[in-house]
């Protein structure tokens, strides 16, 4: 049974972990279309940092087996971001987003709906109104991970051409009680 539980610092460690799994450099990019792929991969301490950060952060596991994580930006950190290019991409009338970062579940278990409920724990604990997420679409568009957001009532908001890629801005609002 899967068990969704807010992250610790001792969590780092396998998020890291299943970050690997999910990187892009020493996958086939076919296979990373069909079962999705992470670009980077923090370090342990580059996870810890983040989990610290943000109360939003999560890790899925059934049994002693860590089968997902999800890791976000708050609306704080990016507002506290220096004005500019990075930081106007994620602000609306001087409203920021909770920033889905990271969410990944290992292949082996992915299509049980660990994702699925990675995102309600966030929804639910989080209260925010409005979030987003970031998916690359171009040099290897991630299939899976737009297909899981859309598939899970998110839509584009827009897509925007860097230097290096393209990426598709995904958003989720929840319509306050």
């Amino acid at each position: 049974m899967t068990v969704i539980a807010a992250a610790t610092d001792q969590d780092a460690v396998h998020f890291h972990q299943i970050a690997m799994w999910l990187q892009l450099q020493s996958r086939e990019s076919e296979a990373a279309k069909k079962y999705g792929f992470f670009l980077y991969v923090g370090s342990e301490e580059d996870y810890r940092e983040t989990i610290r950060e943000s109360p939003f952060c999560f890790l899925a596991r059934d049994g002693e087996q860590c089968t997902g994580f999800l890791t976000t930006v708050t609306p704080q950190s990016l507002a506290r971001m220096p004005a500019g290019p990075d930081r106007d991409l994620f602000e609306r009338n001087g409203e920021f987003p909770l920033l889905i970062e990271q969410i990944g579940v290992v292949p082996e278990w992915q299509g049980r709906g660990i994702g699925r409920e990675l995102l309600e724990a966030l929804v639910r604990h989080s209260g925010a109104t409005w979030l987003m997420a970031t998916v690359v679409h171009a040099p290897v568009r991630n299939e899976r991970s737009i297909r899981f957001l859309l598939r899970n009532g998110w839509t584009l908001y827009r897509e925007v051409p860097t230097r290096r890629r393209v990426w598709g801005f995904y958003e989720f609002r929840r319509a306050l009680k």
